[in-house]
């Protein structure tokens, strides 16, 4: 039978296991990997008991034992990471040279605690107030680790402060 481990983050990677009994050994095992691209078996350089750095996929495995009396193969699946996703909502700056309110929201499956960054540093909860420009952000799961992708923000005002340019005045 085969153990596979559970890959936390999104490209991830964890191991599968094969536990053998029976026949005789010294068992040969053969181990393929699905190619979505090409819909092909494509065989593994791995011929242990135990695959490190298995990806997402579909793994099939053979083992023939020493006198060719027993062969078993079967499929194992390994589901990729749960992704972390990362939105926001900006106030729109009203006034030349204010700020806007950003509130950051992440999700990942189950996952509610999350730390958020902004032009790589550490926010304190899930806010800041930005100028105009432009932000790069993103949230990791503090649970699992896993890390979203980045978001930039471009924060925008309007073009100028209100000023007045000439003063006109007439004597009536």
């Amino acid at each position: 039978s085969a153990t596979a481990g559970v890959i936390a983050c999104v490209g991830g990677t964890t191991f599968i296991d094969l536990t053998i009994s029976g026949g005789t050994e010294p068992y040969t095992i053969l181990w393929e990997k699905f190619n979505t691209g090409t819909s092909t078996w494509e065989t593994l350089t791995e011929t242990n008991r135990r695959i490190e750095g298995a990806t997402a996929g579909q793994y099939r495995y053979t083992v023939t034992e020493a006198n060719n009396c027993s062969v078993v193969t079967d499929t194992v699946t390994i589901a990729d990471g749960i992704p972390v996703t990362l939105t926001y909502v900006a106030s729109p700056i009203l006034c030349f040279g204010e700020s806007a309110q950003v509130t950051l929201t992440a999700s990942s499956g189950s996952s509610t605690n999350f730390t958020y960054f902004v032009n790589g540093s550490q926010i304190f909860g899930n806010q800041f107030p930005a100028k105009a420009g432009s932000y790069i952000v993103y949230a990791v799961d503090n649970v699992r680790g896993c890390k979203s992708d980045d978001v930039i923000i471009n924060v925008t005002q309007p073009a100028s402060p209100l000023s007045l340019k000439s003063i006109v005045t007439e004597n009536l």
